[in-house]
């Protein structure tokens, strides 16, 4: 798309053409951003965000079964930590091929983990093959004589020698098209509680879309797949004659590190501000963790981070819409897990460790412990 008309409600596409419209929804998504460095255009160079991107990255490395000698990709570097960085590094290291990961923050994935979730994860990433450079920035990418790839420098001056340089810095709102259209923007497009634009009959959705007043819990853009599912479904009762607002309760996300499942429901603050209090547990042997989150006054529950331990979407949700006491979630936590019926459970050693913190008396309710579970655990003793 070219240019959006809201006076004479047409747009005009790349190709010239111009098409009448009555209604128009703009959800163009996102774009990866930049660093704007020497070097970006060199061959070898790539995000990872759409299809085409999947693509380049196939033609940028070999496939497995060709012998590591013969690649011409050996090493590369992953600009930025987030759940894109892990993505691109248990692909890459599938092929053989190493991978050091640039974060410019003091540990992995800052801006959102708190530093003992972070470590938690970081020895996880180390475990797997993957390098680690924090507190880091890159200023260059260095190519040879065919136009490729051959190194970055970063901001102290060290040079780290790759073949290939993923970005994985983040996604902005794809409106660029709309530099001269005469529709309200900001960061993205901004839009109301029904996805409507500034402009009547034009409507945003999707990663594009800013709300000018964020749902409550929530951002102003939120750039997942659920969000923009929710919008979607939003938007299409909205223009089948049924408004309905946006209303997409509290916030979760789910993904992997490598083998180590995560879930995350409600608000947990990679700094805890004054008015909460957090608690972090961590399984002496395994890799599972968990981190709660509530407001130091009134006790009411305000998120969860879970790792390697599988929390039911439902009952997370629930805890969180109805503000429940911290101590009701730590005591009903066997009731959020759905573990595998054999798996030996977390929650007496979590509860147990809470109560040690904090001085309570907690004990748990709904234990899903089976009868059979117990007696093998017998059995084997």
């Amino acid at each position: 798309m070219r240019k959006v008309d809201t006076a004479d409600k047409t747009i005009r596409t790349d190709m010239g053409e111009e098409i009448a419209y009555d209604v128009l929804v703009l959800a163009t998504g996102s774009k990866p951003n930049t660093l704007n460095i020497p070097g970006e255009k060199l061959k070898g160079v790539q995000g990872f965000y759409s299809m085409q991107d999947l693509e380049l990255l196939e033609k940028n490395t070999h496939p497995p079964l060709i012998p590591k000698a013969q690649q011409k990709v050996k090493s590369a570097v992953i600009v930025g930590g987030g759940l894109i960085a892990i993505e691109l590094a248990e692909m890459l290291l599938t092929r053989n091929i190493q991978v050091t990961i640039v974060e410019r923050g003091p540990h992995y994935w800052s801006s959102v983990l708190p530093a003992e979730d972070s470590a938690f994860l970081t020895k996880h990433i180390i475990h797997h093959g993957a390098q680690l450079m924090t507190e880091t920035q890159i200023s260059e990418i260095l190519g040879d004589e065919d136009y490729r790839v051959r190194a970055v420098v970063t901001h102290t001056g060290e040079t780290v020698s790759c073949e290939l340089v993923c970005m994985a810095i983040g996604v902005r709102p794809n409106m660029d098209f709309l530099f001269d259209a005469d529709l309200r923007v900001d960061h993205g497009i901004l839009v109301n509680h029904t996805l409507q634009t500034s402009v009547l009959d034009v409507y945003a959705a999707g990663d594009c879309a800013q709300f000018d007043t964020p749902p409550s819990g929530r951002k102003s853009i939120e750039q997942t797949w659920y969000t923009g599912r929710m919008m979607g479904e939003c938007l299409g009762a909205t223009l089948s004659g049924t408004p309905t607002p946006y209303r997409p309760g509290p916030w979760f996300n789910s993904a992997k590190f490598f083998d180590i499942e995560y879930q995350t429901y409600g608000m947990v603050s990679a700094r805890p501000a004054d008015d909460e209090t957090h608690f972090w547990w961590q399984h002496p042997t395994e890799a599972k963790a968990i981190r709660l989150a509530w407001e130091k006054k009134t006790n009411i529950f305000k998120g969860i981070n879970a790792y390697g331990i599988r929390i039911r979407h439902e009952r997370a949700d629930q805890w969180l819409r109805d503000g429940m006491h911290i101590y009701e979630v730590v005591k009903n936590l066997p009731l959020a897990s759905f573990e595998p019926e054999l798996t030996d459970r977390f929650e007496p050693a979590f509860v147990a460790a809470f109560n040690r913190r904090f001085g309570t008396d907690i004990q748990l309710s709904g234990s899903k412990r089976s009868g059979l579970f117990s007696f093998f655990r017998q059995k084997s003793k």
